[in-house]
């Protein structure tokens, strides 16, 4: 019996041990996915999702990446031709693999496998991973637009130019002002010259009329003309 129990307690130990170095051990993920810049433009994402870190990171993909753009052969990178040298925990690398509509266009593959070699942080090789990667799943769907930092940070940037331009000497803001009691004199002129208050479908009256308008008694005498033209056509009818 004790013999027994030391080879159940012994196998029970060893199980724990190589549960705890699976826990422990890098894991590298590698995917595809929709940029959160924008949704037609795919990123390819290498990320250690592990709890220790990771080295000499190297990744192969069947058939070899090949995008759509002639300038960019993403296989001569440092990144593919030479691999990570160290991947902590959570460290999350994306960089730009290709635009979708452009990749569907000229007919490229939708479909890889990559597998990931890598050591842990002892320096001693860890199993290799396959994946198989698959973005065909992103066309035809609809998507959301979620705004992040990067939207965030462009609608600062659209700020910072337009207070560039209301700048004025000496760093000091540029200041417009509405009198609005003006404006409602003006609007009230062009009434009384025109029988109508502005629209932005209709033309302003001349400057000159309306800085003659300006004069009460000559507003009075249009009121007066312009009523006695509308009686006139209303006995005509």
């Amino acid at each position: 019996m004790a013999v027994v129990a030391a080879v159940v307690a012994y196998f029970q130990v060893r199980e724990a041990r190589r549960t705890r170095e699976e826990q422990a051990r890098p894991f590298v993920v590698v995917d595809i996915q929709p940029s959160a810049v924008g949704g037609n433009i795919l990123n390819l994402v290498i990320e250690n999702v592990g709890r220790t870190l990771a080295r000499d990171v190297k990744i192969r993909f069947s058939p070899a990446l090949k995008t759509a753009r002639p300038d960019y052969d993403l296989n001569n990178t440092a990144l593919i031709r030479e691999g990570i040298p160290t991947l902590p925990p959570a460290r999350r690398i994306e960089v730009l693999f290709d635009v979708s509509h452009e990749r569907l266009e000229n007919d490229l593959p939708k479909r890889y496998e990559a597998t990931v070699s890598f050591k842990d942080a002892r320096g001693r090789p860890q199993e290799a991973l396959s994946y198989v990667i698959d973005v065909s799943y992103l066309y035809g769907a609809l998507t959301v637009d979620e705004y992040g930092p990067h939207h965030t940070a462009k609608a600062l940037r659209g700020i910072e130019k337009t207070l560039g331009k209301w700048t004025g000497r000496q760093g000091r803001l540029k200041v417009w002002t509405r009198d609005e009691d003006e404006a409602n004199k003006l609007s009230q002129v062009e009434h009384d010259l025109t029988g109508a208050y502005p629209t932005l479908s209709q033309e302003p009256p001349p400057e000159i009329l309306m800085a003659v308008g300006r004069g009460v008694i000559v507003r009075t005498v249009v009121r007066s003309v312009r009523r006695w033209f509308e009686r006139r056509d209303t006995s005509d009818d």
